[in-house]
């Protein structure tokens, strides 16, 4: 009775939550045609439609999957696109939502993680952009090692990928327009200009390497999680489809080893057993197939503007485009004072930039790792590597975890080339890829009951039953 009982109201809590992130998503979509319409007043009233229904989740899981879906749309939460985003309230709901979970508590070694890093910040002279940084930090921390993020992680990753890609759409419609928000990124040939798509995130660079991380999670998801696997395919073929468009070497060749690593532990684990070998030889039947296609493509069409994108791109002198330029700029000024080296660097040489030999302003470290030694010294930025890399042990160890890696190792792929510390997005991809490290996504709570020991989703419906058989009721929990 009891165990009917959980089961029923489970199925109505899933079906709340999902009627409540549809008309999320829903609210997200109407926003996208406000704003590509440029309607300032409607475009002010659907956001605040959104902010108001993630503000009427009480539930800390439903709030936490609503702010993670509508990070897509971040650019497109005001009355004009990019401008400052309102996206910073729906942190703020999550912040109340986290503290009630909590009986407004909030975990010792969280906050002053929290405390620490702020006062380094503030050691660089800025406020306005540190209290910014702070409240998108703030999610990373928050949810790390949460049951209330951990067992939603497959929700979070599918309806945000579905966000992202409505985005992606809306974007695409503004490059057809030559319209940007922030910046335009080219590339020039003899045969004319072809922009870079950034889908509405502002940057081909970064938009790529949010594409190289929603398409590791879904792989990641679709390969330990057999009902999630044909969504999760079709998913990520939309996301690189629009990533190609954005010419970056990195991200494609951060998609490319995401899809070699997948279809080699796909291919791996059905080859194991009689049965499976026909279906791994399916397999490398269609890659075989789609490398053909594709090689066909490319010879038929050497004249089309992205594979003549890409052939000027991978061709050029100088590969790193400028990088290497930048980082001595960066590695010298970290050079010039031991206060800058093991505490931060000050926010007005930071930012300040400097001018290339090509003419150009950069103001950007263009690497990760360089950057954090910037942002946070050497000393903290020893300590969050040596974390990550604990986790990264952590889950190399556990048996079929290796491609719990992934979503992490883009991260730290992409930071040779790429930066993040101040860009909107980046903690929450971060969120995300050291959520996988927990070693949930492993079992599928739906496969082999019995015969595995309890994931995080059978934990908590274990719990939900003692609640009942003590009298408590679910709603204790809820």
């Amino acid at each position: 009775m009891a165990e009917s009982h959980i089961r029923h109201r489970k199925w109505q809590l899933n079906r709340t939550q999902s009627s409540m992130l549809r008309l999320e998503i829903g609210l997200l979509m109407l926003l996208c045609v406000s704003q590509y319409l440029e309607i300032a007043a409607v475009n002010l009233f659907f956001t605040a439609a959104v902010i108001v229904l993630v503000l009427m989740m009480r539930n800390i899981e439903d709030c936490t999957i609503g702010i993670f879906v509508a990070l897509p749309m971040f650019n497109l939460l005001n009355y004009r696109v990019g401008n400052i985003s309102m996206y910073y309230l729906l942190v703020f709901v999550f912040w109340l939502r986290y503290l009630e979970h909590h009986h407004w508590r909030i975990n010792k070694k969280k906050l002053l993680v929290l405390v620490v890093l702020m006062a380094i910040r503030l050691t660089s002279g800025e406020v306005r952009d540190n209290l910014t940084w702070l409240v998108l930090f703030s999610v990373l921390v928050l949810t790390y090692r949460e049951d209330f993020f951990d067992r939603n992680m497959e929700k979070i990753v599918y309806y945000m990928s579905i966000t992202f890609i409505l985005s992606s759409a809306f974007g695409y419609l503004m490059l057809e327009e030559g319209r940007s928000i922030y910046n335009r990124g080219y590339v020039w040939s003899e045969a004319g200009v072809a922009t870079r798509f950034a889908g509405v995130i502002g940057d081909s660079v970064f938009y790529s390497q949010f594409c190289a991380l929603m398409v590791a999670a879904n792989m990641a998801l679709g390969c330990y999680r057999q009902k999630y696997r044909k969504k999760g395919i079709a998913l990520s073929v939309f996301i690189i489809g629009f990533c190609v468009l954005t010419y970056a070497k990195t991200g494609m060749f951060l998609v490319l080893l995401v899809a070699v690593a997948s279809i080699f532990w796909l291919f791996w684990s059905k080859a194991r057993t009689r049965r499976g070998a026909v279906y791994a030889v399916l397999i490398v039947a269609a890659v075989l197939c789609g490398l053909g296609v594709l090689g066909w493509y490319i010879v038929t069409h050497m004249e089309s503007e992205v594979v003549r994108s890409y052939l000027l791109r991978l061709t050029t002198v100088d590969l790193l485009t400028g990088r290497r330029e930048i980082w001595e700029y960066y590695l010298g000024k970290l050079g010039s004072s031991w206060r800058t080296l093991l505490i931060a660097m000050p926010w007005r040489d930071f930012d300040l930039g400097f001018l290339s030999e090509s003419g150009r302003v950069y103001n950007k470290t263009h690497n990760l790792y360089i950057e954090t030694v910037c942002a946070f010294g050497l000393v903290a930025s020893v300590g969050m590597l040596l974390w990550v890399l604990r986790g990264m042990l952590r889950a190399f160890k556990r048996r079929d975890g290796v491609l719990c890696l992934m979503p992490i190792c883009v991260i730290l792929a992409s930071g040779y080339a790429l930066h993040g510390h101040f860009e909107f997005h980046y903690y929450t991809l971060v969120a995300i890829a050291v959520g996988f490290l927990g070693g949930w996504i492993r079992r599928d709570p739906t496969e082999n009951r019995g015969t595995e020991e309890l994931s995080p989703i059978e934990d908590d419906q274990w719990d939900e039953a003692t609640q009942l058989t003590q009298g408590e009721g679910l709603e204790a929990d809820r």
